[in-house]
């Protein structure tokens, strides 16, 4: 199972583990990612193109300093392929002199191998009760563009890649706490979820849940993925303590 570049790795100098595969789920590292991911598993020479979601920043309570989590979307990473992963998306931080929760917006983009390199900030503002969208596209050449905006404060940031020559052979809409310390985000619900243009739920999403050595769990609800009347998928991703 390989290892990629923590989201918070300045923060927590730790280290973010890709998911592993179906067949070889080892529960030990079954606590990164909780969502939905696309897999190429049935078309193993297919690369995806793109994956777009939108998401409103919840009220947050921070239970420790430690605490910190991300909602993001992302291309590649959610396989056992030695590919890339972009991403993009927002962060909850917990560690702030007063104790109370800031949020910031970020890009990433991993190497399969290599040296780490952390997270990138995004300037721009992000406050609770904003309003995200997110997506990363690739040209299935060499080109990768990660696109955020804040609709609620009308900032939109894009991010170019244009030498990443591995193609991706996942898509994902996840929140991730990097080192299992969940603050209390009650729920993150992802909409208008789709992979290369279509709704996720054509896209042969497969359910991760996490876990936390708290007890604390985050996942996507049994079947959650549902049509909204605009005809797009969402699907929530709760924190809850069993």
């Amino acid at each position: 199972m390989r290892r990629t570049t923590a989201l918070a790795a300045a923060l927590l100098a730790t280290t973010l583990t890709t998911p592993p595969a179906r067949a070889a789920i080892d529960p030990r590292d079954f606590g990164i990612w909780a969502g939905y991911v696309a897999r190429n598993d049935s078309r193993p020479t297919h690369f995806f193109g793109s994956v777009y979601a939108e998401w409103t920043v919840p009220p947050v309570t921070c239970k420790h300093s430690k605490d910190l989590y991300a909602a993001w979307v992302g291309l590649g990473g959610g396989t056992p392929t030695d590919d890339w992963l972009v991403q993009g998306g927002t962060v909850t931080d917990c560690k702030t002199p007063d104790g109370r929760p800031r949020h910031y917006a970020f890009y990433e983009a991993v190497r399969p191998q290599g040296t780490p390199s952390p997270p990138v900030k995004v300037r721009n503002a992000v406050d609770t009760n904003d309003r995200i969208t997110a997506s990363v596209s690739y040209d299935r050449r060499t080109t990768w563009v990660i696109t955020i905006s804040n609709t609620t404060k009308g900032w939109q940031f894009s991010k170019t890649y244009d030498n990443i020559e591995v193609g991706p052979s996942s898509a994902e809409a996840v929140v991730e706490s990097p080192a299992h310390n969940y603050p209390d985000f009650g729920n993150v619900s992802f909409q208008g979820v789709a992979v290369d243009g279509l709704p996720i739920s054509r896209a042969n999403p497969e359910k991760w849940r996490a876990f936390d050595s708290k007890d604390t769990l985050t996942e996507a609800e049994p079947g959650s993925i549902a049509t909204t009347p605009a005809g797009k998928d969402g699907f929530p991703v709760f924190w809850r303590r069993e």
